[in-house]
């Protein structure tokens, strides 16, 4: 995304350069706060998801 073509270094794509990856950052950092205080409920929506999945297939197995 970043030229590395020209010698001089602009303030503006330095900006650009360190809002990006600031960006990218706090973008992770909340991705894995979420994913690290909801991996527990997401895991256990998943199960409820697949049993309730599993004993309707069970139920009416002519249907597939």
């Amino acid at each position: 995304m970043i030229s590395q073509n020209s010698s001089t270094c602009r303030f503006s794509d330095l900006f650009s350069y360190v809002a990006t990856h600031d960006l990218c950052y706090v973008f992770l950092r909340f991705f894995v706060s979420i994913l690290g205080t909801k991996a527990k409920l997401i895991r256990l929506s998943l199960v409820a998801t697949f049993s309730i999945f599993k004993y309707l297939l069970n139920t009416n197995p002519e249907k597939t």
